[in-house]
């Protein structure tokens, strides 16, 4: 009789913890709600790689930057899935979702690679300065990849930068 008492009480209090506990995460996402209604917005500050971004229009090209002129030429040349230009040693894209330029590295020598990717640019008109001003992520091939050693790395920085 003792022990089916001491499991009846355990049992109640358990089913009260269950309660409390449920009306008090209840009532702290209500304060949190609250809290940030009374907020007031949040500055916000773009980052540097996406303030000259084609989606921060500028009311006329007359106000674009130099470079952002020729960043709109360059993602112009793109084709239907971003591919803008495409060598032996490596290959440019474009991504609108991102609002990044993609280098992928065809060749093992990804030095080169990346030095041919730049003076491309310096070709179609971007100097080795407006290039470190663009948001450039550099990859490289799988192919190109197993010829490199097995925990090879890729330096992000642009040379020159």
């Amino acid at each position: 009789m003792k022990i089916k008492n001491t499991i009846i009480l355990l049992g109640i209090l358990l089913v009260l913890a269950i309660i409390f506990i449920f009306f008090g995460v209840l009532n702290s996402s209500k304060r949190v709600e609250t809290q940030n209604n009374q907020a007031g917005p949040t500055p916000y500050r773009t980052p540097a790689i996406f303030r000259n971004s084609p989606d921060a229009k500028s009311e006329s090209n007359e106000s674009a930057s130099p470079l952002d002129l020729k960043r709109e030429k360059l993602i112009e040349m793109a084709d239907k899935t971003g591919r803008i230009h495409k060598e032996d040693s490596f290959s440019v894209s474009y991504d609108e979702k991102s609002q990044v330029f993609n280098i992928e590295l065809l060749a093992p020598d990804t030095t080169k690679a990346k030095g041919d990717s730049v003076q491309w640019m310096a070709l179609e008109g971007i100097d080795e300065n407006e290039v470190c001003k663009l948001p450039i992520f550099f990859y490289i091939d799988e192919s190109a990849k197993q010829q490199l050693p097995r925990y090879f790395d890729i330096d992000q920085n642009v040379p020159g930068c």
